[in-house]
């Protein structure tokens, strides 16, 4: 699958403006912008900078404005929003953009083709951008003059003109560095060809369109020179941008190693699903590096927050969806590594600040375990997972967490900290452990786990299958009596109130309800909360109930009509119809991902637009599974 738009597409500024890309380095740096290069947002930027994981990201380097001269005419190429008006001159020559192997813009001037690509170098904050003029063999004297734009201010603030104490650029043959105080990273760029002139200049009423929420103020941009590059046909000219001690390096070589190594994988999905290839190779820019060069996926490629339960579901996903033995062993090597730096009990209770817990952390690090050795490796390190999951299973036991407590007939009781009752994040949203109802159907999954696993490893778990046996016939009594008995009543008819995510019930490796228990309960869910966009998922704002749509949980919703249900081929009708939709949404917003929500029926409702490693996720999962039937 290729996602790129032509020049027809590129032309229809609401659309265009509405569709942004983003490329990261793994470390939490990144560049993100629209397809025709307008920054529309306070976090569009070609260098927002990280130093360190939680740290807030600070945008350095706001774009470029490049003008490009053949011979006595001048062709702007940047297209940029002021307080009082629109200046899109760039628009009259971008003739398409291409997502891969990295964010390109192709420009046309009657015959001659200029081609920008841009990319942050793996795992190291530099940025490097090409140029290559195409179709020019009559032409001599052409030449790109780029002046940066630089911010220095948090991704969310706003500039303040006072820390630049210091507005001349160094240069040495090649090499500009600037420091506007001594308390802000150095800026370091590298332009192997071209002349840099000092010039500083502020430019001002900078506006960014879909900042609605905050009062409408212009922003002020400094530059320190400009840049001129001369151009020859058919030669790649490089710039990059960098921050701390950079060596002087061959960026023509940096550049074809790394677009060899890009173009790896779009050979490798012709054995795969394109949009499946697509989502597996994107949804490796969430991986953050600790301090041991252990990987670590966060959900949100622009706020570096770790939960260690979004972590083990992403890992999850993966798994499901098939990726390399070789890679998956890697993944589970760095989380045993990661959960034998401290013990279980302050693991879990959230002492480490860096790893955020709650109550679904411990089943969604059991579930993960448990996958990879049903999928991976049924002889090897098992002992190791299975001491990991009792002892998971000994802090619940014996009331060691806040989270919940065991009471009578070994069913599990959420406790509740003040500190709950009114904050809701979205992982809470999406598996609300705060409802007894889930509690119980994960509590139920990880000792039937632990039991597999120990039957595997020739040990018996007799207590935990007595435990077992016990919780499903009173789960039965507690919640699924009163459903059986009138499946069509309302939720305050139950002990229980239905949510999404009680999807799992049926589609855990160990579902506590039988099948036919199953094909009632399921019909339930997707009368509530299948709809043709994903799942509706109700959430409280301020006291009012809205709705949002999310294709979290679709693959479970998916899977649930593969087990109980396939011979309803309307059913699979709709799935497929979902799956078009889903198609299209990798080409709206954040190019190549998912965001969380993909709509609200509440049409006043502002929706995060981030690109979502969670949702990236169970899409691409949804994805494969239709595949593999």
């Amino acid at each position: 699958m290729e996602i790129k738009f032509s020049k027809q597409e590129l032309e229809n500024i609401p659309v265009s403006i509405s569709r942004e890309w983003i490329e990261s380095n793994q470390l939490g740096s990144y560049a993100s912008s629209t397809v025709i290069g307008m920054n529309t947002r306070r976090k569009h930027g070609l260098f927002i900078y990280q130093n360190e994981a939680g740290s807030t990201p600070l945008l350095i380097l706001s774009h470029l404005q490049e003008e490009l001269y053949i011979g006595q005419n001048q062709f702007p190429l940047f297209n940029i929003e002021y307080e009082n008006h629109l200046s899109i001159d760039g628009l009259n020559f971008l003739e398409k953009f291409e997502l891969d192997p990295f964010p390109s813009f192709y420009y046309k001037f009657g015959g001659v083709i200029l081609q920008k690509s841009l990319f942050f170098c793996e795992n190291s904050h530099q940025l490097i951008i090409s140029y290559q003029l195409r179709n020019a063999e009559n032409i001599n004297g052409a030449r790109l003059m780029i002046r940066p734009l630089l911010a220095y201010r948090p991704v969310k603030g706003k500039v303040d003109p006072e820390i630049f104490e210091n507005t001349e650029a160094f240069l040495d043959n090649g090499l500009l560095r600037f420091l506007p105080e001594h308390k802000s990273p150095e800026l370091f760029m590298q332009y192997p060809s071209g002349e840099f002139s000092n010039s500083p200049t502020w430019y001002h009423n900078f506006k960014y369109r879909f900042e609605k929420n905050e009062v409408q103020e212009g922003e002020d941009l400094f530059s320190p020179g400009f840049l001129e590059i001369p151009l020859r046909n058919g030669v790649t000219e490089f710039l990059s941008f960098a921050v701390g001690p950079l060596k002087r390096e061959n960026l023509e070589q940096i550049f074809n190693q790394e677009k060899e190594k890009r173009q790896q994988p779009q050979m490798d999905r012709q054995k795969r699903s394109d949009k499946v290839g697509l989502l597996q190779d994107r949804i490796c820019n969430f991986v953050r590096l600790d301090s041991k060069n252990r990987r670590l996926f966060v959900t949100d490629l622009l706020e570096n927050k770790f939960y260690l339960s979004l972590h083990c579901l992403m890992l999850l996903r993966l798994f499901q969806s098939g990726i390399p033995r070789e890679e998956a062993q890697k993944y589970y090597k760095e989380f045993v590594s990661m959960l034998n730096d401290s013990s279980p009990l302050h693991l879990f209770m959230g002492v480490n600040s860096d790893i955020q817990v709650e109550a679904s952390t411990l089943f969604f690090v059991t579930f993960f375990l448990y996958q990879y050795h049903i999928q991976y490796d049924r002889e090897d390190k098992i002992d190791e997972t299975l001491d990991i999951i009792l002892e998971i299973i000994t802090l619940i036991r014996k009331n060691q967490l806040p989270y919940y407590r065991l009471k009578r007939h070994k069913l599990l009781e959420k406790q509740y900290r003040k500190s709950e009752l009114n904050r809701r994040a979205d992982y809470e949203i999406f598996f609300p452990v705060w409802q007894n109802f889930m509690l119980n159907v994960f509590w139920y999954n990880i000792l039937k786990m632990a039991i597999h696993l120990g039957e595997l490893r020739g040990v018996r778990l007799s207590k935990y299958e007595r435990w077992t046996k016990k919780i499903k016939h009173y789960f039965h009594v507690q919640y699924m009596r009163s459903f059986l008995a009138n499946p069509t009543n309302a939720n305050t008819h139950y002990n229980f109130v239905f949510h999404p995510s009680m999807i799992f019930t049926i589609t855990l490796p160990f579902p506590i309800i039988e099948d036919r228990e199953a094909q009632l309960f399921y019909r339930v869910l997707i009368k509530q909360f299948l709809v043709k966009e994903g799942i509706r998922y109700p959430t409280r704002n301020q006291h009012q109930l809205s709705q949002l749509i999310s294709p979290i949980l679709i693959a479970e919703y998916f899977e649930g009509w593969r087990k109980l249900m396939r011979d309803k081929k309307f059913l699979g009708d709709f799935f497929q119809r979902i799956s078009y939709y889903l198609d299209d949404q990798l080409k709206e917003g954040v190019l190549g991902y998912i965001p969380n929500f993909l709509k609200s029926e509440n049409s006043e409702s502002r929706l995060p637009n981030n690109a979502s490693g969670v949702a990236s996720c169970e899409v691409m999962y949804f994805f494969y599974r239709q595949i593999t039937l």
